[in-house]
């Protein structure tokens, strides 16, 4: 191979033979996920050439946090087909060829929500300029100089006044941060809600979760409730995470800092958490796994999947996505998985990532998905 630099000879071999460090793997396999459909020489000189002069521009255009890549043992022998050349191309062929297929483009997700007025109207806070504010029911949203939405009350609930309910939605394909009134800040996941009534930090800081947030609760008097599905959290000042979807049977809370007391509704059995712990609930019982780890993946940008089950991996994927999954064979739901890929990762390239575990195919029509 005329024109090939050692090092890079070194770590493909070294990336062959599962020696190459972390670092060396990650620029590899980012190399590889970040390749288009433009198809230019497919001898191995060609190939590594191409590393050699857009690895600068690769790990510019990809910054640490937005880096697609996917740590999966059952998948080190595609990959390493993948960089010999050949099976690269081939499947660069099929991902171009479900594009076509599609004939839509499945972006990730934005910053969108939307506050449901009592007269029935959808107000997109999205559209509220910088510096700029909208009203509506007794509500002020505040768009900062920096972006951020603030909300404040135009009046106080009186004792005599029937509070009023608000509720703030993402759809699907979006995920938004509202800083509630006593100053806590939520974001939320793709399909959430969060509701709260106009009396909130008057007499109580309770607010209802529908889908997933991420809560960062500043410090007070009043204890900040969340509740979602059977289950009530009450915190004084912490930061934590709740993923409560009505299809979904797990509801799953993990702290980060602070701590946090955990209700189950159905059986009444209480949990205190502490930072890194993680609690399932099924419905009537709490499971409590300690020293989790303290990162929630949506909220740093990846999908994260540690041995989770295809069924619950796809459902992430299909509301950030904003595309349907269905399963041809509802057994492969159960087939588990474990790697990192970039929340902001082109779709098909996701759905490449997925099919090389030789256990799952992707037929692309539109904006529905067909797992084979």
């Amino acid at each position: 191979m005329t024109g090939m630099k050692p090092p890079i000879k070194e770590l493909l071999h070294k990336y062959n033979q599962g020696t190459a460090s972390p670092e060396e793997q990650e620029l590899l396999e980012q190399w590889y996920l970040s390749l288009g459909t433009d198809h230019p020489a497919r001898d191995q000189d060609s190939i590594l050439r191409n590393f050699q002069a857009s690895k600068q521009v690769i790990q510019a255009q990809y910054p640490k946090e937005r880096r697609l890549y996917l740590r999966v043992a059952s998948v080190a022998a595609a990959l390493t087909l993948a960089f010999t050349g050949y099976y690269l191309w081939n499947k660069g062929d099929k991902v171009e060829s479900m594009e076509q297929s599609a004939g839509i483009q499945i972006s990730p997700g934005q910053e969108l929500a939307l506050y449901k007025a009592s007269n029935g109207d959808d107000v997109n806070l999205s559209d509220i300029q910088k510096g700029k504010s909208i009203s509506a029911d007794g509500l002020t949203f505040i768009k900062t100089d920096e972006g951020k939405i603030e909300l404040k009350y135009e009046e106080t609930t009186t004792a005599s006044q029937a509070p009023k309910m608000h509720q703030i939605q993402t759809p699907l394909g979006a995920e938004f941060e509202v800083t509630m009134p006593d100053g806590s800040a939520v974001k939320l996941n793709a399909a959430s809600s969060l509701s709260f009534k106009s009396d909130y930090n008057q007499k109580n800081r309770e607010v209802e979760l529908q889908g997933e947030g991420f809560f960062d609760v500043q410090k007070a008097s009043k204890p900040f409730v969340v509740h979602s599905k059977n289950q009530i959290v009450s915190v004084l000042g912490t930061q934590f995470n709740i993923k409560a979807y009505p299809n979904e049977a797990l509801t799953t809370t993990k702290l980060i800092r602070g701590s946090v007391k955990i209700k189950n509704t159905l059986s009444n059995k209480e949990l205190t958490m502490k930072p890194g712990d993680e609690v399932s609930n099924t419905g009537n019982s709490l499971a409590l796994q300690e020293n989790a780890h303290t990162k929630v993946d949506w909220v740093a940008k990846e999908i994260v999947f540690d041995s989770e089950e295809i069924g619950f991996i796809m459902n992430d994927i299909a509301r950030w996505y904003n595309v349907e999954v269905v399963f041809e064979n509802p057994a492969q739901k159960t087939i588990t998985y474990s790697g990192t890929i970039s929340r902001y990762a082109d779709f098909h390239k996701v759905l490449e990532v997925l099919e090389k575990t030789g256990s799952l195919t992707f037929d692309v029509e539109g904006r529905k998905i067909t797992v084979k």
